[in-house]
């Protein structure tokens, strides 16, 4: 692959978080720490074990006056017209679910429809960079750094093609873009908060 690739700190972005829990309580605590992590690493996750009602948690923060565009929960979460780009693009074997947003006393939250999406395309992406921050009890796996600057992640240059949207299985919680996805993404101004970056490429 030889065009930009664009990395976001994704799931792993605590700016990101908004505090739902699943109204439908279709997992125990460790169940739900096991598909986040699956979903993390870009294994592929049964979408009947991800919860498609959220209701938002008061009790852990005041909810926002207007939903916006992309949020984390477990996975991310985009609105219908972040979905509509992605829908256009190749996304492989990553999933769109629909979901409904509650908040007090079950109202609907938003008049947006927003959807989970389910990552299942994995690639070994990064060869090194200034921004990778190793984790010390997974030796191998690391997290970005943050704030993460343009040019501070590393990706091999052969990476496929093909594919719009992907994470790399040693990266927690990062997601990675093509360029024209980026494009895409920027010109429907949907993806302010992924903050994404620019990867330098490798060179042999």
């Amino acid at each position: 692959m030889n065009e930009q690739v664009w990395v976001s700190r994704g799931q792993a972005d605590t700016s990101l978080n908004l505090m739902f829990k699943d109204a439908e309580d279709k997992l125990t605590f460790r169940d739900l720490v096991q598909v986040k992590r699956d979903l993390y690493r870009g294994v592929p996750v049964d979408p009947k074990l991800l919860p498609t009602n959220l209701i938002f948690d008061e009790k852990k923060g005041n909810a926002p006056m207007r939903m916006p565009h992309v949020f984390s929960w477990t996975t991310l979460y985009v609105s219908e017209a972040f979905a509509s780009v992605l829908t256009k693009c190749d996304l492989g074997r990553t999933r769109l679910i629909p979901v409904t947003l509650f908040g007090k006393s079950m109202q609907v939250m938003s008049d947006r429809s927003y959807f989970s999406v389910v990552f299942g395309e994995a690639r070994k992406t990064v060869g090194g960079g200034r921004g990778l921050i190793e984790n010390t009890l997974q030796p191998g796996e690391f997290s970005l750094d943050s704030p993460l600057e343009d040019g501070a992640v590393e990706v091999f240059p052969d990476i496929p093609a093909q594919l719009d949207i992907w994470v790399d299985p040693n990266i927690h919680g990062a997601v990675f873009l093509s360029d024209r996805l980026q494009h895409a993404l920027h010109k429907k101004d949907v993806a302010r908060r992924l903050s994404l970056r620019r990867c330098a490429t490798l060179t042999r």
